[in-house]
């Protein structure tokens, strides 16, 4: 039964195989590039200021629970997408989560660790774009449950109006 085809397949002009390897070479391609463009949007966006390798004083082994340092009450709140950058707000921002706020700062959920001490300039994906950015200094940052969790202190006061943006309510 597939004799007579497989007869005539061998038996193809020399450019009848060019042609089919051809298409057939564009089609492995064409199925090759979606796989990778879909692996690489479902991871979302990357930092390009986090190093490969793990910076210093972030942890991925369970820690006791940093020293509490906040002034005032932290409300329970849902999380806050938010749009981190660099100390200006000017590199390209990455978007982060907003976890927990208080009136001092807030704690964040990332793809990347931050080292310590580094400035982030946060923003409320809602926010308009003449919203200022906030700027926070990070005091702790470690690994847990597949995100990086970062506790930062606002470098300078927040705006009431802000702090909303964040899921801050009084």
């Amino acid at each position: 039964m597939l004799s007579p085809i497989l007869h005539a397949a061998w038996h193809w002009p020399a450019n009848m195989w060019v042609v089919s390897t051809a298409g057939l070479a564009t089609f492995v391609l064409a199925v090759l590039g979606l796989l990778a463009w879909r692996r690489r949007r479902s991871q979302g966006p990357q930092t390009q200021t986090a190093p490969a390798e793990e910076p210093p004083h972030c942890s991925e082994e369970p820690t006791s629970p940093p020293q509490e340092r906040r002034q005032s009450s932290r409300p329970l709140g849902r999380p806050v997408e938010v749009l981190i950058s660099d100390s200006f707000g000017t590199a390209t921002p990455v978007k982060g989560w907003i976890i927990d706020r208080s009136l001092g700062g807030v704690g964040l959920s990332m793809a990347e660790p931050v080292p310590l001490g580094t400035i982030l300039s946060l923003r409320a994906t809602v926010a308009p774009a003449t919203t200022p950015w906030a700027r926070v200094e990070i005091k702790h940052c470690e690994f847990k449950a597949k995100r990086w969790h970062a506790g930062g202190e606002f470098a300078e006061s927040v705006s009431l109006e802000v702090l909303r943006l964040f899921g801050y309510r009084e």
